[in-house]
């Protein structure tokens, strides 16, 4: 019957006997594994990368740990899957954040009001909301140029946002006052001859009834519009010669533009 024999010595070429069970390949490779595993590679510092910061704890499983790739694959898997309701929700909130910038880059222009006259709000970049509150009548400027409450009855736009003088005004509103509709309906009407001038009848967006009077080059206005409602006459007058500037056709195509859209947008509340 065989005996089990205990193990022997391994004795050295030398002639000196190692009582170590294994190889000195053996132990010299146990040795080299000790040495060359250190603790940042270890797989309890990827977990708790994994727990502190999971991009960087990702990266380090990926990189450093001997973990199966089934493993990392469900790891990751995992992680991703946790962070995609926080990205649509920083999505959201910097989405949100945007069109409120954009909002603010107009709503944080000149809120302004002339001594209970007229009520100026910025619409947009390019228009503001002009209110004159006695007779409630609103219409949109454009929100980048200056203006001036001459009098109650007038306010005065200039192309220029350095210009404060206002009496090189470039367009103006005015209110024309009657004692009764039926004589601001006469006015009204007069307002169509002159031999400097040609005119037409118009329809604002808002369906109020207008008269537009076109002048003849050299003439002090170029064009003044004209809406009767009641007992007053508001007008839009377009007046280029008194800036004492010279603008060329274009220039004057995009100002009658622009007044066009003024009286376009006009109503009373």
């Amino acid at each position: 019957m065989n005996q089990l024999q205990p193990s022997q010595p391994y004795r050295s070429p030398n002639g000196n006997l190692n009582t170590n069970p294994q190889s000195p390949d053996q132990q010299n490779q146990t040795t080299f594994n000790k040495e060359t595993t250190p603790w940042w590679k270890e797989g309890w510092f990827t977990a708790l990368l994994l727990l502190i910061f999971w991009p960087l704890g990702l990266i380090w499983m990926w990189k450093y740990t001997r973990w199966s790739n089934i493993a990392r694959i469900l790891i990751t898997i995992i992680f991703i899957l946790s962070i995609l309701p926080l990205l649509s929700l920083l999505g959201l909130y910097y989405g949100l954040g945007a069109f409120g910038f954009l909002q603010n880059s107009y709503n944080n222009l000149p809120f302004v009001q002339h001594e209970n006259i007229y009520l100026i709000k910025p619409v947009s970049n390019d228009w503001a909301l002009v209110d004159k509150i006695k007779d409630n009548v609103i219409f949109e400027a454009p929100a980048q140029w200056p203006h001036s409450a001459l009098y109650q009855k007038d306010i005065t736009f200039s192309d220029d946002p350095k210009d404060t003088n206002a009496s090189k005004y470039l367009i103006a509103f005015q209110t024309e006052e009657y004692e009764n509709e039926v004589k601001a309906k006469m006015m009204f009407e007069q307002s169509r001859t002159g031999f400097t001038t040609t005119s037409k009848d118009i329809t604002n967006s808002n369906g109020y009834k207008g008269i537009q009077v076109d002048f003849k080059d050299g003439a002090v206005f170029d064009r003044i519009i004209y809406i009767q409602v009641g007992s007053n006459i508001y007008r839009f007058n377009y007046t280029p010669a008194i800036t004492d500037k010279q603008y060329s056709q274009e220039q004057k195509a995009q100002h009658r533009t622009i007044l066009d859209h003024m009286v376009n947008t006009f109503r009373k509340d």
